[in-house]
């Protein structure tokens, strides 16, 4: 891992993949894969603890994630939703086709809660590289970006803690 910058940590050269830190949410704006313009994969993952929820960051969260697949998507894109407290879920995988696709993952959106008492920040980032590599290996040389909204604070559930990281400004250095 090579750090470039004060927001930037370059993790593999081989992906070219890169996390930033932007806007006061730490947001891990990385893997950009290019192939065709048109086809791309966006990988949303969100923390749903109950700091999201103190802090009122999940509702400027879900603007977002709304504002990303409103303006950002088109007809053949794949764009999935898992969210993570002390465990991940996977909402929804979908192929955009039409205007109902997306209004079926923004009703989804909509639905999600941030009431989760843990935050496994390192198993949400594991879980992010590993759907990559499988959407990698479905579709090579598609286009693929994963954002991460959290509040940056790692505290996973006992059993899950393997490492020292408490925040995502610890995984900048």
């Amino acid at each position: 891992m090579t750090r470039t910058s004060d927001t930037t940590l370059v993790m593999d050269r081989k992906y070219k993949v890169w996390i930033s830190a932007a806007l006061g949410i730490s947001i891990f704006s990385g893997i950009w894969l290019w192939s065709r313009p048109s086809a791309k994969n966006i990988i949303f993952i969100v923390d749903t603890s109950g700091s999201m929820t103190e802090s009122k960051l999940i509702s400027e969260v879900k603007e977002s994630v709304k504002r990303v697949v409103l303006e950002e998507t088109s007809p053949g894109d794949h764009i999935h939703l898992f969210t993570f407290d002390s465990e991940i879920r996977d909402h929804l995988k979908l192929q955009i086709g039409n205007p109902i696709d997306t209004s079926v993952f923004l009703k989804r959106l909509s639905q999600i809660t941030a009431l989760g008492q843990w935050t496994d920040l390192v198993s949400a980032l594991d879980r992010s590289l590993q759907e990559t590599v499988q959407l990698l290996q479905a579709s090579p040389g598609r286009k693929t970006k994963i954002i991460l909204y959290t509040d940056g604070k790692n505290d996973p559930p006992s059993g899950k803690r393997r490492s020292p990281v408490k925040s995502f400004n610890d995984l900048l250095g």
